[in-house]
């Protein structure tokens, strides 16, 4: 759905799958935690210390 709309791109939805998120768990997030604990899902180390999804502010704006 957010592929179609053009708002993530590819690698970023598969970022977002690869963790075991769907549309339905980010808007859960969103609904009950708000915008800070919503980039905090995205931004979230990996074992490598890269962000798990992105560190893009234009998913945050």
């Amino acid at each position: 759905m957010l592929l179609h709309r053009g708002t993530l791109k590819r690698p970023t939805a598969e970022n977002i799958a690869g963790y075991g998120l769907a549309l339905c768990h980010l808007k859960a997030i969103f609904s009950s935690s708000g915008d800070d604990d919503f980039r905090d899902i995205f931004i979230a180390k990996n074992n490598e210390g890269l962000p798990k999804v992105t560190n893009a502010n234009k998913y945050f704006i």
